[in-house]
Parts: C-alpha cells; sequence; structure tokens
C-alpha cells in the first residue's frame, strides 16, 4: 500500500475571484509520487501517476480532464462560470494509476487497480460586471459639476459601498448579498485574508 498526497493546484488568476465570462484557469501539479520499500528482500519502486483531473464546482458541473492543465501564457483554457454574483467553490479529484519497478527505476511494469485522491476546496467570487455610462472619472472629476460619490462604484465593489465584496468571508456572503439588495447597510467587520 501507498500512501497518496492529494494534488496540489493553483488557480488563474490568483486573487480570491474572477470575472463570470472570462472564467478561471486551474493548474493541477502533474508530478507522479513514488515509494520505496521493500518486498521479499527486493526493494521496490511504488509510483502513483496521475491519469485524470476532475474539477467539481458547488452548482453541480463536473469537468474531467486528462493533463493537469497549464497556464494562460501557455494556451491555458479557463472555464467559464455562471454569469451570476456569487461565491463559487472549486474542487479537484484526481485519478491515480500505480506502476512499480525491480531495477531502480530503469524501467516500469503496471499495479493492478486505481486510486484517487481529494484536494482541498478553493472558493472565488465571482463578478458579472456590466458596462454603463458615469458622471464621474476615477479622480473625482464629475461633468455635472456635483461632488463625486464617497465610494464610486468599481469591479470589485459594484454597489459602491465601499466593500470589496470578495472580501466578505464564505459564510457571510449570502447575508451580504441579500443586505445589499435589499438597500441596507452591511456592518460586519469581518473580512477574508487573500494570500
Amino acid at each position: 500500500q501507498m500512501p497518496i498526497t492529494p494534488t496540489d493546484y493553483r488557480l488563474e488568476p490568483a486573487t480570491g475571484w474572477a470575472i463570470a465570462e472570462l472564467g478561471v484557469n486551474p493548474i493541477a501539479d502533474g508530478t507522479p509520487q513514488t515509494m520505496d520499500t521493500t518486498i521479499l528482500g527486493t526493494p521496490v519502486i511504488i509510483r502513483a501517476v496521475p491519469v485524470s483531473y476532475t474539477w467539481s464546482g458547488d452548482d453541480g458541473t463536473n469537468v474531467t480532464l486528462m493533463s493537469p492543465g497549464k497556464p494562460y501564457a501557455d494556451g491555458g483554457t479557463p472555464f467559464s462560470l455562471p454569469k451570476h454574483q456569487h461565491r463559487a467553490t472549486l474542487t479537484l479529484t484526481t485519478t491515480w494509476r500505480g506502476e512499480y519497478s525491480i531495477n531502480g527505476g530503469a524501467s516500469w511494469s503496471d499495479a493492478p487497480g486505481t486510486a484517487t485522491t481529494t484536494s482541498a476546496s478553493t472558493t472565488l467570487h465571482v463578478y458579472n460586471p456590466h458596462t454603463h455610462l458615469v458622471d464621474c472619472d476615477l479622480n473625482g472629476n464629475c461633468l455635472s459639476g456635483k461632488q463625486a460619490p464617497k465610494n464610486p462604484r468599481t469591479l470589485l465593489d459594484p454597489d459602491g459601498d465601499g466593500i470589496d465584496n470578495f472580501l466578505i468571508p464564505d459564510h457571510l456572503i449570502d447575508d451580504y448579498l441579500s443586505a445589499r439588495d435589499g438597500g441596507d447597510t452591511w456592518s460586519n467587520p469581518q473580512r477574508k485574508t487573500i494570500t
């Protein structure tokens, strides 16, 4: 038996948020894992090789890829996300096949069966921005001569309440969006830390 560590992965952009139409590009670590052991006095290397990667969303979607993915700069293909503002959760399940070598890794033979691992889930805030005409520029200069709003609407703060929406903790996001849609002021001081 060989313990297999769940696959590491990263998302592009690595900001904690994404734009629905542009989506997010997940990139998994495709490195095989090995373990040295001895069977009947013979040194054996056991190797787990990832063969497929299934990305699951909390909206019920599943996408299975036969490769770990690659960065945008190398032609990576993003997953689009539902077109409304919400918090999305992605989970990676990796399927592995086994191999073993009795000659120090010079050649490999297939081991029977497969295994799966599930990596830690990642949440991100999804925005669906809309274009609209505004009276004031980013420096606060307004065509009408009126004073610019204290908190202008931005991509990350589309309601202009001074709070970047993706920083609201996951367990509070539904309450926050409901309060905002109801015209109420959100006063909870909790915020997420994005590393």
